[in-house]
């Protein structure tokens, strides 16, 4: 039996939709990026709603990474991993750090 046909056509779907989601993640990244500058100069409690958005869009990244197991790139792993714990006290923590001129959640 030859399934040769039919795997390259899962192949080809399979490239493409893996294309298409690592486009619809470069959107949330582009998201996360805008967000994290709109921190910078605001005061922490102005920033809450931006805050809320960020830890929004972590959960949905959190979602394709540990529910799907879709590979991220770099900056996106970092974000899943150091957005994970939402407080005030990793707000305040980030808020300070952005302030201080990080653009993006990194070791």
């Amino acid at each position: 039996m030859d399934i040769w046909a039919l795997l390259e056509n899962e192949l080809i779907q399979y490239r493409e939709l893996t294309a298409q989601i690592r486009r619809k993640l470069m959107l949330y990244e582009t998201e996360c990026l805008e967000l994290i500058s709109q921190i910078n100069g605001k005061k922490f409690n102005d920033c809450q709603d931006i805050f809320d958005s960020l830890y929004n869009i972590q959960q949905k990244i959190a979602t394709a990474l540990y529910k799907y197991e879709f590979p991220l790139n770099e900056n996106l792993a970092n974000f899943v991993y150091h957005f994970d714990r939402d407080d005030v006290y990793s707000r305040k923590y980030w808020y300070k750090k952005i302030n201080e001129g990080l653009t993006w959640p990194k070791e």
